[in-house]
Order: C-alpha cells, then sequence, then structure tokens
C-alpha cells in the first residue's frame, strides 16, 4: 500500500481523563443503538470515540497491569500518547482509536467500576488504593484521575480504510517494547553502566574478549549483552547470591545497588574496573584454550560453530570461579590444573545445573566442593573466608 501521496493531517490535543469517558460512553452509546449519520445524532454523539475498531487485537490485560496505569496517573507518570482517527463523511466525527486502546480501557474501566485496584507500590498511603475500586478511593484522588490530561494524536479522516490499516501496521512495525534490560539502563543510572557500555562498544570484533561474550549485533541492541556482564560483575564483586533464583534478578540488583551509590555519590567504578579488568585477563587466558569459555564448551572442549556460544550460567560459574578462589593464572601450568578443577566441579555440581542459571543451586554447588572435596593445587586455592560467607549466605537463605 503506497501512502506516499495521500495527505495525512493530525492535531495533537490535550483531553481529560473525565473528557475521554465522556467521549468513550458516547461512542458505546453510537454503537448500541445504531445511529444513523444525520444533524440530530451529530449533537449528541459528537467526538465519540470508538475503543475497538475491528483490526485492534483482543483486550489482554490483567487488573494488576490496569491497575498501573491508574498509579502512574496518580503519581503524575506520564502516559503514552494515544492515537485516534476519525471516521471519514461522518457528521458526528466518530474516532477510532488506532494506538492506546489498553491504556484507555485500564482508565475507563476503573473509573466505571470494573475493577479494584492491584499492585500498587509508588503512591502514599497505599491501603488507600490496593482492593479498591474509584468509588472508594480518596476524593482528591477521584479529582487527580478525571483531571488528568492525556496526549492524543488524532488524524483527520483519511480517504479509505486500507489507509487507516496501513498507519496502524506501519506504527506498530516502527515501535518496538523495550526489552527488560533496556529498561534497567533507563531507570538505573549510573557510572559503572557507563562503563559498561563504553567496554563493549570499544571491543575489538577479532580479539578473544568480543568473542568470549559473543558480541553480535542482536545481542548489543537489546542490551543482552549488557546484562550478561552486570550479572558476572555482581559475581565477581559480591560472590553468588542464593536469593535470586534468575539471573535477570541478579543484574537489576546489581544495577540498583550502583544507581544508589551514584545518587548517595558513594559509587566507586575505578574499583569495579581494575576488579573486571583483573577478571577479563583470567578470560583471556581460559580463551587462549578454550574459544567461547563462557559456554558449554569449557567442560566439553568443543572447538567447532554451534548455538549458545554464550550460556549465562556457565558465565556465572567462571564469575564464581575467580571470586572464591585465589588463581595464579598468568603462571605457565595454570591451565592444566585448571582442567582438573573443572573435572572435579562437573562431577560434583553437573553441567546442566550450571547452565540452568541458578544462582541457589550454583551456591550449593560450591559449597559441597568447599566442604567435600578441598580441590586445591600450586596455583589454584581455597579463598576460605569467602566460603564461609557463602555458607552463611545459604544459611540465611534457607
Amino acid at each position: 500500500m503506497d501512502i506516499t501521496n495521500k495527505e495525512i493531517l493530525y492535531s495533537r490535543p490535550l483531553l481529560s481523563v473525565q473528557d475521554i469517558i465522556n467521549y468513550i460512553d458516547k461512542g458505546e452509546k453510537y454503537i448500541s443503538n445504531n445511529v444513523n449519520d444525520d444533524p440530530i445524532s451529530a449533537v449528541e454523539y459528537l467526538g465519540a470515540i470508538i475503543l475497538n475498531p475491528t483490526y485492534q487485537r483482543e483486550y489482554r490485560s490483567t487488573i494488576k497491569e490496569e491497575s498501573l496505569i491508574i498509579e502512574s496517573i496518580l503519581c503524575n507518570i506520564p502516559i503514552p500518547e494515544v492515537f485516534l482517527v476519525q471516521v471519514p463523511n461522518n457528521l458526528c466525527q466518530i474516532r477510532n482509536v488506532m494506538d492506546g486502546r489498553h491504556r484507555l480501557n485500564a482508565i475507563y474501566r476503573f473509573v466505571k467500576g470494573k475493577y479494584k485496584l492491584q499492585g500498587f507500590s509508588l503512591v502514599k498511603n497505599i491501603d488507600d488504593y490496593n482492593g479498591k475500586s474509584f468509588n472508594e478511593i480518596p476524593n482528591d484522588a477521584k479529582i487527580r484521575i478525571l483531571t488528568y490530561k492525556i496526549s492524543v494524536l488524532e488524524f483527520s479522516p483519511l480517504s479509505d480504510d486500507d489507509i487507516e490499516r496501513e498507519l496502524f501496521t506501519r506504527y506498530n512495525k516502527a515501535t518496538k517494547p523495550l526489552e527488560a534490560q533496556e529498561i534497567r539502563y533507563a531507570t538505573y543510572i549510573s557510572n559503572t553502566s557507563q562503563y559498561v557500555s563504553r567496554f563493549i562498544k570499544q571491543l575489538q570484533p577479532n580479539s578473544a574478549l568480543y568473542k568470549a561474550y559473543n558480541i553480535t549485533d542482536s545481542r548489543s541492541k537489546t542490551q543482552k549483552v549488557h546484562q550478561n556482564i552486570f550479572v558476572i560483575l555482581s559475581i565477581i564483586e559480591y560472590g553468588l547470591n542464593p536469593q535470586y533464583y534468575k539471573s535477570t534478578e541478579i543484574a537489576d540488583n546489581y544495577m540498583r545497588i550502583k544507581s544508589v551509590e551514584y545518587r548517595e555519590n558513594k559509587e566507586n567504578v575505578e574499583n569495579t574496573r581494575n576488579i573486571f579488568q583483573k577478571f577479563n585477563e583470567f578470560v583471556t587466558i581460559i580463551a587462549t584454550n578454550i574459544k567461547y569459555p563462557f559456554s558449554i564448551r569449557l567442560f566439553e572442549y568443543k572447538t567447532g560453530a554451534g548455538n549458545y556460544l554464550f550460556r549465562t550460567g556457565v558465565s556465572m560459574f567462571v564469575a564464581a570461579l575467580f571470586y572464591y578462589f585465589y588463581l595464579n593464572f598468568k603462571e605457565p601450568n595454570f591451565f592444566n590444573e585448571f582442567n582438573l578443577l573443572l573435572n572435579t566441579i562437573s562431577n560434583s555440581i553437573g553441567t546442566d545445573d550450571i547452565c540452568n542459571s541458578n544462582s541457589k543451586i550454583m551456591s550449593k554447588g560450591f559449597l559441597k566442593l568447599f566442604e567435600e572435596h578441598k580441590f586445591e593445587t600450586n596455583n589454584i586455592k581455597f579463598n576460605d573466608s569467602l566460603f564461609i560467607e557463602l555458607k552463611n549466605k545459604l544459611n540465611a537463605n534457607t
């Protein structure tokens, strides 16, 4: 569909929630009454908003997701712009929702008493909201909601339905939801985050670390590489934390810590940089023998191409080795001793558990290695105090 020669006019009004509710009410009546397009109807239904044009997806928001829209309004957090398009040849100036139906529906349903709020966490006096319907919340909150202004991008009538559908399709192709790690980057500002971004950008494509971290366009654009590195940094600075089941939780907690330190002027990014540089020296030594040291090849010694060139669980494991052991990795015989350690650990923990990225299982495996095997060589020694620290973490988490 070529729309390049079509004139598309639009405006950007600000509409209060109260006005939007009234327009949606008109739209509901317009549909249910099967209104004919005549001057009398045009006055009664003028500007009606139709929430569900035929091209819109099925409404699937949960009550908790709807509640977050309401909490955003109460906290004066901007709601993303809503797209409306006027129906052609219609005296009532009916408007279809091109984008933003879920947001408008959440607001409309709440004001109409269709659900009770869930999951509020940002507002003051949370008990005034969670489990409450619109009529049950404080009056000043009702006023804040009804007077809240929403930005609207409103298109004038388009020449045919195909253009309207094409605009909707193009808009949804052009805008993609943020990845979880992108949201973390936008939320948790710190010097450490900036350092990690610079580190990734400065890696040379043919370098051992570039391959080790499996830098690809897709992994970089979605910030998967960034997330992987934040998990590693958390472990090499603070050790394993059995409290967190998923690696994403580890990354989130680490970035939150650094953001708080940054705001309180306590962040020591130089210390982080020095630890990470030393860790990468260790990784480079491994990479001289194993091309992808953060993959299952660390244990199986494969050399060919294949999938999963970076496994988060393996990277966590390597980071934990670095944290809990004294490693003289620059010594000539180190790698032979390192292979013996890998064999012992894979028998003790199991490579499947390592690849599953479960911090609690990995913590138990490392503690078992410390208490039962006591594997040590000339260039690999246990850091006893850190293993005791890990045992205390596990006991506190049971």
